[in-house]
């Protein structure tokens, strides 16, 4: 009785295991991208994080009303998004931490420009400003070389992105 149930659990084991983990995927035609996730189903109107290399390093795209990706241009509700059709701000690509385990993130969340005070700071903060983060600490900056911060290790991602991961403002800056 062991022996057929190791062998039961064995083979239960090994068809697990070598099932493949389907992740969306880009397709391109005459007409332009367009991204086609894991259930097979295009992605319209509007904003979505995808993690098409698997990083865990999102980025944003804006698809069209036919499930085009915009490329190169400003998006209908004033964003603008790069040759790879990525959000941009001043030419840097906005991104967003996800789990590694989720290569693509379905959520409806996008850019915005709806205006978010923060609470330790009286200055009103857009939430798709260009903060930068520092190597190690918990605050974001306007700036990428304050105080001791090092310019080149500092990390450009939207105030939006940095409040999430917990970061606050630097007082120095705000």
């Amino acid at each position: 009785m062991k022996k057929i149930l190791l062998l039961a659990a064995t083979i239960s084991l090994s068809t697990y295991m070598g099932l493949t983990a389907f992740a969306g995927e880009w397709k391109q035609d005459a007409n332009g991208y367009q991204y086609v996730n894991d259930n097979g189903e295009l992605f319209y109107n509007g904003w979505q994080w995808i993690d098409g290399n698997n990083d865990g390093i999102a980025e944003s795209y804006y698809f069209n009303e036919t499930g085009y990706c915009l490329l190169n241009t400003t998006t209908p509700d004033g964003f603008v998004v790069n040759s790879d059709g990525a959000w941009a701000i001043d030419g840097i690509v906005q991104t967003k931490s996800i789990r590694t385990e989720e290569p693509v993130s379905t959520q409806t969340e996008a850019p915005t420009s709806t205006n978010s005070t923060n609470t330790s700071s009286q200055e009103t903060v857009n939430v798709g400003d260009t903060v930068y983060l520092p190597a190690s600490g918990e605050k974001y900056h306007k700036i990428p070389n304050c105080g001791k911060m090092n310019p080149d290790k500092a990390r450009a991602v939207s105030v939006s992105d940095a409040i999430k991961r917990g970061y606050q403002p630097c007082t120095k800056c705000y």
